[in-house]
């Protein structure tokens, strides 16, 4: 099993409180999006996966899901527990 890395000091925004069970944890900076991936089995860390913002094409938000478009055929869509937190989220995108 692979052990968390310390995470990068200077994130924009940081979330815990996905509603999807393999994303673990999401933090944005300031030229890239990491997202912490589980296992399966037990949730535990498997990776950490990470999107560029300058690959980013577009944001889009419905209610609790934000939806990260970094392609004209691939997105990641992030589901969140609350609205308030994707809406949070959603702002620190587009503050960037």
């Amino acid at each position: 099993m692979a052990k968390r890395p310390q995470p990068a000091p200077g994130a924009i925004y940081e979330c815990d409180r996905l509603a999807h069970p393999l994303f673990l944890a999401i933090r944005l900076y300031a030229n890239r999006l990491e997202v912490d991936m589980g296992t399966t089995y037990l949730h535990r860390y498997k990776k950490t996966e990470a999107y560029k913002v300058s690959d980013l094409q577009g944001v889009t938000i419905k209610k609790r899901t934000v939806t990260w478009k970094y392609s004209a055929l691939r997105s990641l869509p992030l589901e969140f527990k609350k609205a308030e937190d994707a809406q949070e989220f959603y702002n620190a995108v587009n503050s960037l």
